[in-house]
């Protein structure tokens, strides 16, 4: 497990704290491009790094 991988977390869970909430306009659920890309970010991290990371810590 990188040893930087709890401050990068960290990171990119306060980039949600930008976004103000998003809104539903008639059949349309809003999201701006930015938030977006932040939980695509976020959600790749999850991915990559944090379940294997958790993953490992079953085993020992």
């Amino acid at each position: 497990m990188a040893s930087d991988l709890h401050d990068r977390l960290q990171r990119q869970f306060d980039r949600f704290k930008l976004f103000p909430e998003a809104g539903r306009q008639g059949d349309f659920f809003l999201v701006r491009g930015d938030a977006f890309i932040a939980f695509l970010d976020a959600r790749k991290l999850i991915e990559d790094e944090v379940l294997p990371a958790l993953h490992g810590l079953e085993r020992d």
